[in-house]
């Protein structure tokens, strides 16, 4: 059980934000700042955000401010989920496109600490505001992603 405790340090999680960057080169969808999910890291979480967005869910979300609707997303995503591990959801909960309708998954609670870091930082990094778009991409996957 101790490995699903890990907490990551401030360090761990800008070492993974430092991927995150704004793309592009012109005006508009191309310069949304991008939240890269690495797969070394957090493979189950890559794993299923990857299925989510191959599924048709999009790569394009919209970040939530509203700690009441952020705790809604995630009870309406997370609602009957009954597998192991901790459940993962994508579009995250702190987007406007979370809750029903998310894939949910369970992934190690190690991963969730991480991940929480790294959009966290994200978020802060790139002055994410209340419904601004980003997008969210997956490294490290096998088979080429």
């Amino acid at each position: 059980m101790a490995d699903s405790c890990f907490l990551p340090t401030i360090a761990d999680a800008m070492d993974l934000v430092d991927a995150a960057t704004a793309v592009g080169g012109g005006a508009g969808a191309a310069e949304l700042p991008t939240l890269e999910i690495d797969a070394s890291r957090m493979p189950s979480i890559a794993s299923n955000i990857q299925a989510a967005q191959d599924s048709g869910l999009p790569s394009v979300l919209n970040r939530e401010v509203d700690p009441a609707a952020i705790a809604a997303n995630r009870s309406a995503a997370c609602a009957g989920f009954c597998g192991t591990g901790s459940p993962d959801e994508y579009p995250f909960a702190s987007t406007q496109q979370g809750g029903a309708g998310s894939r949910v998954a369970g992934v190690p609670l190690s991963e969730q600490y991480i991940q929480g870091g790294v959009i966290s930082q994200f978020y802060k990094r790139f002055a994410i505001g209340a419904g601004d778009p980003f997008r969210v991409i997956v490294t490290g996957l096998e088979g080429g992603r």
